[in-house]
């Protein structure tokens, strides 16, 4: 997995102030995207452990709600086990203390258990260009967005 962007304290990639990771690569290729110019899984630089540290120790002051990670596509067959590792870290040394938002172009009926049981928000849905929305922190009408609850999750609109 490579990533070609780490921005540190953003206010829009999810509720508070929060650390967006962007990986590169995007198998979905949606009309009107605005991060074009990482479609290729090759631009960036790969994952280190440096990296990961280097995210954990952006999110580490208490004002820092939490990590939205983002892209390209994150769960691209070639993202997924990278960002499973930054999340992994993630919850290993704040537990549930920082929020993990997950933006996929995958339905989230595609998304794999183990990352649904590790995250506590995903966006879901191919951005649609002609399909404008009003919905916080999404980019077209028919992404949605899901939460985990005590008991699953639910979808939020």
């Amino acid at each position: 997995m490579n990533v070609v962007n780490i921005i540190e304290c953003s206010m829009v990639d999810g509720p508070g102030i929060r650390t967006t990771v962007f990986c590169s690569g995007c198998p979905h290729h949606c009309v009107g995207c605005q991060n074009k110019s990482v479609w290729s899984p090759a631009k960036g630089e790969p994952l280190t452990n440096d990296t990961i540290e280097s995210i954990l120790s952006s999110i580490e002051p208490n004002h820092i709600t939490g990590v939205t990670l983002c892209g390209g596509e994150p769960l691209a067959p070639y993202n997924i086990d990278g960002m499973y590792s930054i999340i992994c870290a993630i919850r290993e040394r704040f537990g549930n203390t920082k929020t993990i938002w997950v933006y996929t172009g995958y339905l989230f009926e595609e998304v794999p258990d183990y990352i649904k049981d590790s995250v506590d928000y995903i966006v879901d849905g191919k951005y649609e260009k002609d399909n404008p929305t009003k919905k916080p922190f999404r980019g077209s009408d028919n992404q949605r967005m899901f939460k985990k609850v005590a008991d699953g999750w639910v979808q939020v609109d």
